[in-house]
């Protein structure tokens, strides 16, 4: 059986500045690296080859530097990584994204079983894989905290809710999103870092897909706007020093209400 896994390189930190045109995340600068519930996702598709057999192929959308991200992935053990980068992507909001990544699963292969982090560190929306599911008509599961049993037919897992946890089986094919607890990811190895270094990672644009036209993809495709940004101006950070409690009180309220 072959596992797809999406994984996302976000920014190494967890605050950033926000371009108040687009709404959209200033990267630049920011050092990047793999979405951490994602590497969870990864190492739960990884176990499920053990025991099932088969292949994980790791797909991320982004920019050139996006291959680290599969480079690890495959350091990690994964086989092999597929990045789905275009001009004609960016801008993209949570149901444009999904769309790209299932005509990208699409054109690659036939994967019974797709996984997803249940949310990531730049967004957090935790909507993807539910619009994934949608876009490939597969059976969805969110909230995976663990996997029960793996069978040629479907996975049962327990999947958290609030205040209750449910047992569930979902036929393939299917899309579950894993929360970070499902599988402590691995560490890369040493030959696994060598494998993914001489690794020839396939790129994907638009004009590979399924669906070729542009206007379907990227902020053309997107119907999420954004209207402003709050709050509007990121104040910076000044270091003060205070003799006690009280007297940084009064300098915060007189800051506030002058």
């Amino acid at each position: 059986m072959d596992y797809a896994v999406c994984i996302k390189q976000v920014p190494a930190i967890s605050e950033g500045d926000m371009d108040e045109r687009t709404g959209n995340l200033i990267r630049s600068g920011l050092g990047q690296v793999c979405n951490p519930c994602d590497l969870s996702a990864l190492e739960a598709g990884i176990r499920m080859k053990r025991q099932m057999g088969g292949t994980v192929t790791v797909f991320s959308v982004g920019p050139d530097s996006a291959r680290s991200v599969l480079m690890d992935g495959v350091a990690r053990g994964a086989d092999r990584g597929v990045l789905i980068s275009d001009p004609a992507l960016s801008g993209a909001d949570v149901p444009a994204t999904a769309y790209t990544l299932a005509q990208a699963i699409k054109s690659t292969g036939q994967y019974p079983c797709v996984l997803t982090g249940n949310h990531t560190t730049d967004g957090d929306t935790g909507f993807v894989g539910a619009a994934l599911a949608q876009c490939l008509s597969y059976a969805y599961l969110s909230g995976v905290k663990s996997i029960v049993t793996i069978e040629e037919d479907g996975i049962t897992v327990i999947c958290e809710r609030t205040g209750y946890t449910l047992r569930m089986k979902a036929l393939f094919p299917c899309v579950i999103s894993v929360e970070p607890g499902v599988a402590a990811p691995a560490i890369p190895t040493f030959s696994g870092r060598i494998k993914a270094g001489k690794m020839d990672f396939a790129k994907i644009g638009v004009t590979d897909l399924e669906d070729t036209d542009a206007s379907h993809y990227g902020s053309a495709g997107s119907a999420t706007k954004v209207k402003r940004i709050y709050p509007p101006v990121r104040e910076k950070k000044t270091a003060v020093q205070v003799a006690d409690g009280v007297t940084a009180a009064s300098m915060i309220w007189e800051k506030l209400h002058g």
